[in-house]
Parts: structure tokens; C-alpha cells; sequence
């Protein structure tokens, strides 16, 4: 197999970050679409290094990242790799492939401030616990990750 070429390479890589980070939007672009972002910049899971010479993961907490989204990823990540738990360790929501606290890159404490809120916007369906040195998630009952998407985007 022959190397991928920069030529190939570079606006590829280009647009995966731009889905992420603010374009610079330089004025000399003739296509004014090229400027756009993308609504997945609000996230601000990328920012550009302050000198202009890479980006790096932001970590931490994400003003526009609502709880239903990270609730309904949290219930598609137990569904997919631990269906059959009825407990989730919080560090397997933090630091597990796939997880929420990976996915969004939040620091622990504010995956602990969404996880203090699951149990009113879940109906009692999870609940999180922190005793003893032991943070947990409990499920009891079924959630649907599509509905808490529909009730948020509703």
C-alpha cells in the first residue's frame, strides 16, 4: 500500500479539526461557506494553541453541553459495554473507551455535577452515590437514550 499524500492529507485533517474548532476565517477565502463553523464547535472539545501551532483537547467544563446529552450518552455507553450491571463505577464513566467523561473530555468534577442531577432528570431510573470512597452510578429501571434526546431537542 502506497502513503497517503499530504496534498490528500492535509484538507481531510483540515476539516476534522474545523468540525471541532473555530475556523480562523481568513477573508481571502473565495468560497464564504468555507468560514462557516460547525454547531459542534460549541462543545469546545478543540482549541487552537495560542500560538497558532497545533490544537490540543480542552478538558474540563463545557458551558453548552447539556445534561440530556450527557445522560443519554452515559445510558448508550452502559448499554453497549456493561448491559448487564446494575452499578457503574465512576471511573468506568470517566476514564472507560467510549465513556462519557473520554467522549466530552470532562474533569471529574464536573462529571460529578451532571451525575448529581441524574436522578431528578431520570425519574428515579439512575441515581448516582458517593459513600465511602465509592462513586457509583445505580440503574433502576430502563432509559431510553433516544428519549432524553427528543425531550431536549423537543
Amino acid at each position: 500500500m502506497r502513503p497517503v499524500s499530504n496534498t490528500t492529507l492535509h484538507p481531510d485533517v483540515n476539516c476534522s479539526i474545523r468540525t471541532y474548532c473555530h475556523s480562523r476565517h481568513n477573508t481571502n477565502v473565495a468560497v464564504a461557506e468555507e468560514t462557516f463553523d460547525c454547531p459542534l464547535v460549541e462543545l469546545n472539545l478543540i482549541a487552537e494553541l495560542p500560538n497558532g501551532d497545533g490544537y490540543e483537547f480542552q478538558h474540563g467544563k463545557k458551558e453548552t453541553l447539556p445534561i440530556e446529552i450527557v445522560v443519554a450518552t452515559l445510558v448508550a455507553f452502559w448499554n453497549a459495554s456493561f448491559s448487564e450491571r446494575d452499578a457503574m463505577p465512576f471511573r468506568d464513566l470517566m476514564y472507560a473507551p467510549l465513556s462519557p467523561g473520554r467522549i466530552f473530555r470532562l474533569d471529574e468534577n464536573t462529571m460529578t455535577l451532571y451525575l448529581e442531577r441524574l436522578e431528578d432528570l431520570t425519574d428515579g431510573a439512575l441515581r448516582y452515590e458517593e459513600t465511602a470512597d465509592l462513586k457509583q452510578v445505580y440503574r433502576g429501571g430502563n432509559l431510553n437514550p433516544m428519549e432524553l434526546l427528543e425531550r431536549y431537542y423537543a
